[in-house]
């Protein structure tokens, strides 16, 4: 299944939009309001919930949270001198490529790739190209890729503040 990911500031709740492969809206990404430190929820057109992304902000770290109806997973991320790594709880998932230029691919134990995420200009507009190959874990692999683009861009909020 392939889907397009661009970020999306119409409203202030409102993160991101999903569009599928013919350019029609599919989901919404947008900010809760209940959760200060960044959380968000991935909704229908008419705004019922499918996925849920807690973030849990740590010294040096940040942790997220995915929940979808049916399992819960920890995605961490850890930013030392040397390098960015991420790496899943919950789940036998590891990343494989460059996360921070967004050209990567998620894969299981047995190194199937289940998403691959490519930076790139889609529709006429920047954003991002989604493939997902396990249509099961559709909703925790599009939430995977939320949470990288959505710490790309509050990184890139910090450098412009300082």
């Amino acid at each position: 299944m392939r889907l397009y990911l661009k970020k999306d500031n119409s409203t202030d709740l409102s993160r991101f939009v999903v569009l599928n492969e013919l350019g029609d809206e599919k989901y919404y990404v947008v900010k809760r309001r209940d959760y200060p430190h960044g959380s968000r929820i991935i909704t229908t057109l008419d705004y019922n919930k499918v996925c849920s992304i807690t973030s849990i902000p740590l010294p040096l770290m940040k942790a997220y949270t995915l929940n979808d109806s049916k399992d819960i997973v920890r995605l961490v991320f850890s930013k030392n001198i040397a390098r960015f790594m991420c790496y899943y709880y919950g789940i036998s998932w590891r990343f494989r490529g460059d996360i921070l230029q967004k050209n990567y691919e998620i894969v299981d134990h047995d190194n199937t790739v289940m998403l691959s995420h490519i930076n790139h200009w889609a529709k006429g507009n920047k954003g991002y190209e989604i493939n997902i190959f396990d249509e099961e874990r559709e909703m925790l692999l599009l939430a995977s890729a939320i949470c990288i683009d959505q710490f790309e861009t509050a990184e890139k909020k910090q450098l412009i503040r300082v």
